[in-house]
Formats: structure tokens, sequence, C-alpha cells
């Protein structure tokens, strides 16, 4: 599997026409990091994500100059997005609930809270879903959504992950691996749980969009 040229297993592009919208990528194969996790030791797991870890290092270490152009970055207006998504969707349409002020007070913190973040390119789904075994070692897919953000909402993508339910001792040690190997590690840490509160609203407003479509309503259940 070759690397970026930053060190970063991603597959291959074999041709690019943008002319034409058309890319054709090396098949990584289909096998997961979310497959591969059930009847793992403990040990196994985290090997399994410390690898993932080492990439997400590099990605976050990257010069925004060294990249191509890249989405929008996080803002407070993306930031907001996320909140009506799981406003409208999760709370409104799937549970009918009343949005109160303290919630939505909440929500505000957790947005300002990451905004005075260091900014880094983050993967911005980094769930384990994305991440595809290939050799033994992770190969990130899904990345056209890369921008400048928070590194911690990586991290609570990855470690608070609906498809893998990760107990607090292997989230504990894995996050304590990341901050000691980031510069940045201890702001990752202390905006760790706001970006855990960020990311799982954004994922239930996802879960409540998709699960009231009859199509992929089995989305229901990671809610």
């Amino acid at each position: 599997m070759p690397r970026s040229a930053a060190g970063i297993r991603v597959p291959r592009v074999i041709l690019d026409l943008p002319d034409q919208k058309a890319t054709l990528l090396e098949d990584a194969g289909t096998r997961s990091l979310q497959d591969a996790l059930p009847g793992l030791s403990r040990i196994a797991r985290r090997q399994h994500y410390r690898r993932v870890i080492r990439q997400v290092l590099r990605l976050h270490d990257l010069s925004p100059e060294a990249l191509p152009p890249l989405e929008t970055p996080f803002s407070p207006a993306l930031y907001h997005w996320e909140h009506e998504l799981f406003i409208t969707n999760f709370l409104t349409n799937t549970l009918h609930m009343e949005v109160t002020e303290p919630l939505t007070n909440l929500l505000e913190n957790c947005a300002k809270r990451l905004q005075q973040q260091p900014q880094v390119p983050v993967h911005r789904d980094l769930q384990s879903s994305n991440i595809l075994l290939q050799r033994g070692g992770p190969v990130l897919i899904d990345f056209q959504g890369i921008r400048m953000g928070a590194a911690a909402y990586d991290l609570a993508s990855l470690l608070c992950d609906p498809y893998v339910m990760l107990d607090e001792a292997d989230r504990g040690a894995l996050l304590d691996d990341y901050c000691a190997a980031s510069p940045q590690g201890a702001a990752v840490r202390a905006a760790f749980p706001y970006a855990a509160v960020q990311r799982l609203a954004q994922a239930l407003g996802a879960f409540g969009r998709l699960s009231a479509n009859p199509a992929t309503a089995r989305f229901a259940h990671h809610i």
C-alpha cells in the first residue's frame, strides 16, 4: 500500500481525470477496523488503534501549505450546522423532545471550545468503517472532507465511535497515547470531552435522518 508524501497510508491514485470528474483509486480491500474488532483481545485491539493513531498524528502534523485546497474549515457556522442536524433530525423528529436553552448553550459552548483550539488538518469522519486494514496496517479512506479544525474532533470520532463501543479503559489509554506523542497533547486532552459531545451530536443527527428512510432504517440500531 503506497503512502502519501507525508507517510500516511491511503489508496494510491491510479488515474485522475479532473476534466471528466473521474478518479481511479487502488482497491484497499473491504475489511475495516470495525469488522476486525469483534473477538479481539484488549492487547490486539489497542495495537490496531495505536497504528491508526500514528497515522492520525502524521495527518495533524501536516502544514496547510503542503496540502491541496481543502474543504471549508470548521467554523462557528459549521458547528452550528451540526447542532441543527442533531436538533432537527434526532431531538425533534426522532425523540419528539422540546429543545431547551440549557441544551443549546451546552452545544454552543462545545463549539466555542473547539474553535479556540489549534487548527490542524482533520479527517472529519475518522470512524472505524473508514479505516481499512491491508497487510496488517490501517489505510485511511473517505478523506474528501479533510479541513482545518480541532485535533480533538478526530480523536472523538475515533474513540467515541458509535459503531464500536470502546470501554473507558481503552479510550483513556489510547487518548493518553495520542496526547503523549502530540505537541498539542494538553490542549487535545482538555478539548476531548467537548469534541465528544460535538461529534456524537452530529452522529445522532445523521442517524436520525437516515433511520427515517426505509432504505437506511438500519442506522436506528446505532442510536
